[in-house]
């Protein structure tokens, strides 16, 4: 079993174990303090119920990102995107509908159903999650500046709701400066069930 409900109480901070390149699966997650989750190079899915938890992942992560430094005080943290050279990497954000369009019903050797939202640590620009930016990338992005989507998978990198100049900054220096792939090639997985974190 590998799905619960994280809360993360006062000034506690929880880290994914397992090495890197691993996968947090929670049903739920709560943050009421000055607490949070350090992904570090992992990936995280909320395999949530009811309503999407989207935006309020987006925002957690805005408040970390705070403009790139990945310096701010957001619950969902990346101390890799923070120390990467060239601040080409960040944790990116999106439905697991628009994930399985592309790559099925499995994401880090996760297999979800449709309510789900999956985190990435990639490069800036990886519209689909592969790990690399490229061609498909630019394309996905040209659509979401044309017909004026938003949304990681469309484009919308820095999570301000909308497609522009500031995005394709951020595709082409992760395009420009971007090493080997940051896809999951094995099944380590930090896994956290019914999990309170209290300090």
């Amino acid at each position: 079993m590998r799905a619960g409900a994280l809360t993360i109480d006062g000034a506690a901070t929880a880290v994914p174990g397992g090495g890197i390149n691993g996968l947090t699966v929670v049903k739920s997650m709560a943050f009421n303090g000055t607490g949070y989750l350090e992904l570090n190079d992992n990936d995280l899915a909320i395999d949530y119920t009811g309503s999407s938890p989207l935006a309020s992942v987006q925002a957690l992560i805005n408040q970390a990102r705070n403009g790139g430094a990945w310096n701010g005080t957001g619950p969902l943290r990346s101390t890799s995107a923070r120390n990467a050279a060239g601040h080409n990497t960040t944790l990116a954000a999106m439905e697991a509908t628009d994930y399985a369009a592309v790559h099925g019903g499995v994401f880090d050797n996760f297999s979800y159903d449709t309510t789900a939202v999956l985190v990435k640590y990639t490069y800036y620009g990886d519209t689909n999650f592969s790990g690399d930016v490229n061609f498909d990338d630019y394309v996905r992005t040209d659509v979401g500046f044309n017909t004026g989507r938003s949304g990681w998978s469309n484009g919308d990198f820095n999570g301000d709701s909308a497609v522009n100049f500031d995005d394709y900054v951020l595709i082409d220096v992760a395009f420009n400066t971007q090493g080997s792939p940051l896809s999951r090639a094995s099944s380590s997985r930090s896994s956290v069930v019914g999990q309170r974190l209290q300090l």
